[in-house]
């Protein structure tokens, strides 16, 4: 739970309270939308949290969503691509705000729509950074698993305070485990199984940051029959109650040792008259697959003498909105019938907040059962599924009722292999797999795995191969298409080579391409020529000075051969001549005019002060002092804080500053083969974070028309002068001329 004062205790719990929701939509391209309850459409915004929803379930890792609703004036124009959400709850204790944080949420373009005048967003919480494909280097590394999932936070770029010895009281936080289970098919899906093994719930916390839950609560560590609560709820605080009417611990536990599933039965004997034992069922974890037998039947009675004693209520009830409480909180319900003297003790399973109406709060807890006789199962049928990923926003690479190795198929003008089949084949063209690490060729040999005689196949699936093939289609990943060409392929991690190729997806690799398309991220291009290249982190060598190359993205960059002639990196080119080229020292050169929405020259300065409470300055006149700058007051006015300048100088957007080596006149040093010099104070590990998006740096705008913020004093056509940043009418003639009023409080002016 979110720590909260009394005074918040106090308000939320009263029938008349007065709050307020402030936050930001960041958007991609550096702008933002404030939302606040001005644009709020009444009772749209939900935050929902859950760790499992229709049946209580260990180990998972589950998505936050926010939802809601705002007014906009030109919404079918808004692009949501990239942006995330920042919002903030607030309550009125005395005579201030007590702020809750709701978090950070990744809005979802496809989800979200627009109409007319109104958004509604629907966004998720940072786990949807963990729903990419683990990287080789992952699927091979052996450790623990608080060293896992504090290597996977690193390879998806989410925070955490997870390391090595942070989880030590969970059980299994010591053993080695590894990825490499192709039924591990994303980066969430390795924290969801080290959650399960170490009996606990993977969660993303109001900071961003990946945490670890325990599936139970804490006691007291003198008196182990005191439940310690994050939340005690009264019944004047409920609108609705329902429990079950026992309290159920963990008896039995049925489990997988290697292939066989065993029983096992817990050592513990509740001195609690009303507590009933309940069974478990432990799914097949694929991250210990490596381990023994032994190690296998250890693990799990680890497992089942941590929970054992945990006691757990089934608990649904109804509150006035509080958005503090959290998923893995114990609460306290007490009062009105449902409290049997020491009151009701729950740990929140799921919660939904609706902002101005309720709060619904769910404790699954397991279900009760009879005594577990030798030999039988805790569960009907004795097997403990493989868990379904849907409803957890993870793409299915594949699953299906085929199964088996080296299937042969039946030569014939189209061969069909589905599924979970491996290393198949098959003879024919029009061929069409589906599975797991098949080969395809177009030539008449028999290999290893896939065969075919023809071209036009179809491959869906992981680690297939498609050889000298025409008009392929490829999907999935960690394909190979080699010597082909007219091909398609999408997926993520392949390997393209030949012409004429279109190629969707991330993280692939093409070599010896011409005339064609690549569109997606992470790409590694190998001897280009009059290609197409859209996406992010590209990485051109060969002849990349080629011309009539177009590439564009978020970090891309290319190598120049030492013996090409050519001067430009990227070119985008028309059929009758280079228009904008972009040479080696980032410098462009355009044939035609450079055209922009914005209207200043603008560079950027420090705040004196820091900014330390992140204000929004933006319209404000400053002074310069020395070299940072300070709100504005009289005629001493250097520029003013811009909203949108046409042209940012000294903003270090790429990179830090002072990552290389500068003379006096701030030009960079480079060495005898003509490349930068890094700087002795460079720290590569350490995670750069541009000027645009620091709180103590601001874009002054020096030249141009700029809003500005005023007393309401301030005439069109005459001058402005400064008072603690903000505009005041001026009887004399300033540098600053007013343009028009566009409100009350703001006008455009013209600096010069």
């Amino acid at each position: 739970m979110y720590s909260v004062s009394d005074g918040y205790l106090s308000a939320v719990r009263s029938e008349c309270r007065t709050d307020r929701i402030s936050g930001t939509i960041h958007l991609s391209g550096g702008s933002s939308i404030e939302i606040n309850d001005n644009v709020l459409v009444k009772d749209t915004l939900k935050i929902s949290r859950q760790l499992c929803s229709g049946s209580y379930r260990i180990g998972t890792f589950d998505l936050s969503r926010l939802k809601f609703s705002f007014f906009l004036a030109d919404a079918l124009g808004l692009d949501l691509t990239g942006a995330y959400a920042d919002l903030t709850y607030g309550l009125l204790v005395g005579e201030s705000y007590e702020n809750v944080p709701l978090g950070r949420f990744y809005i979802d373009p496809v989800l979200s729509t627009r109409r007319r005048d109104i958004v509604s967003i629907v966004g998720f919480d940072a786990g949807v950074m963990f729903d990419r494909q683990p990287s080789d280097e992952l699927r091979t590394l052996v450790c623990t698993p608080p060293e896992l999932i504090e290597a996977v936070c690193g390879e998806c770029g989410v925070p955490t305070d997870i390391t090595a010895g942070s989880l030590s009281e969970m059980p299994n936080s010591g053993i080695s485990v590894c990825a490499s289970e192709k039924q591990i098919q994303t980066c969430r899906d390795i924290i969801m199984w080290c959650a399960a093994l170490m009996c606990g719930y993977a969660v993303i916390g109001r900071d961003g940051k990946l945490n670890m839950i325990s599936a139970k609560y804490e006691v007291d560590q003198e008196d182990p029959s005191v439940i310690i609560v994050d939340r005690n709820i009264r019944q004047d605080e409920r609108e609705s109650i329902n429990s079950t009417d026992t309290r159920a611990y963990i008896k039995y536990l049925t489990a997988y040792v290697g292939s066989d599933v065993v029983n096992y039965t817990s050592t513990y004997v509740s001195p609690d008259e009303q507590a009933s034992p309940a069974s478990y069922v432990l799914e097949k974890n694929p991250l210990t697959a490596s381990l023994t037998d032994a190690q296998c039947s250890q693990a799990n009675s680890d497992w089942l003498a941590y929970i054992s004693a945990f006691k757990q209520r089934g608990v649904e009830a109804r509150i006035f909105g509080d958005p503090a409480i959290d998923t893995g909180d114990t609460i306290m319900f007490r009062g009105g019938d449902v409290d049997q003297r020491s009151g009701i003790a729950g740990v929140v399973t799921s919660v939904e907040w609706c902002y101005r109406k309720y709060t619904d709060i769910r404790c699954l807890a397991a279900q009760c059962c009879g005594s577990l006789e030798s030999g039988s199962a805790a569960v009907a049928g004795g097997s403990a599924q493989v868990r379904s990923q849907s409803g957890k926003r993870m793409d299915s690479l594949g699953t299906g009722s085929g199964s088996g190795t080296g299937k042969f198929l039946d030569a014939a003008k189209t061969s069909v292999a589905h599924n979970d089949l491996e290393h198949n084949t098959s003879e024919g063209i029009y061929d069409s797999v589906n599975g797991y690490k098949n080969t395809i060729t177009g030539t008449p040999q028999w290999i290893d795995d896939q065969i075919t005689r023809g071209g036009a196949n179809t491959a869906f699936g992981q680690h297939n191969t498609i050889v000298n093939t025409q008009g392929a289609l490829v999907w999935g990943g960690y394909n190979r298409a080699e010597n082909g060409s007219y091909n398609t392929v999408g997926g993520t991690g392949n390997n393209v080579g030949g012409s004429f190729n279109t190629v969707l997806g991330t993280g692939n690799r093409t070599g010896n391409v011409g005339m064609s398309l690549v569109h997606g991220a992470g790409i590694i291009a190998d001897g280009l020529n009059s290609s197409a290249l859209f996406g992010q982190g590209h990485y051109i060598s060969g002849n990349a000075g080629a011309d009539y190359i177009l590439v564009t993205g978020v970090g891309a960059r290319a190598e120049i051969p030492a013996s090409s002639t050519k001067i430009g990196l990227l070119f985008i080119a028309a059929y009758n001549g280079n228009k904008v080229t972009i040479d080696t020292s980032g410098n462009v050169q355009a044939a035609g005019t450079y055209g922009t929405m914005g209207a200043d020259y603008a560079e950027y300065f420090e705040w004196e002060d820091g900014n330390p409470d992140s204000e929004d300055r933006r319209g404000m006149l400053v002074s310069v002092r020395g070299d940072k700058i300070v709100l504005a007051d009289g005629d001493d006015i250097s520029g003013i804080v811009s909203a949108s300048p046409s042209v940012s100088g000294n903003a270090a957007e790429l990179y830090w500053d002072g990552k290389y080596r500068k003379d006096v006149f701030g030009c960079i040093v480079k060495d005898e083969n003509g490349e930068p010099v890094l700087s002795d104070d460079y720290e590569p590990e350490r995670k750069y974070i541009p000027r645009s998006r620091r709180k103590e740096w601001a874009a002054v705008g020096l030249v141009g028309r700029l809003i500005v913020r005023d007393d309401g004093s301030c005439k069109v056509g005459g001058y402005v002068s400064a008072k603690n940043g903000i505009a005041v009418r001026s009887d004399f003639r300033t540098g600053i001329k007013v343009l028009r009023r566009t409100d009350e409080t703001h006008v455009e002016v013209l600096i010069r």
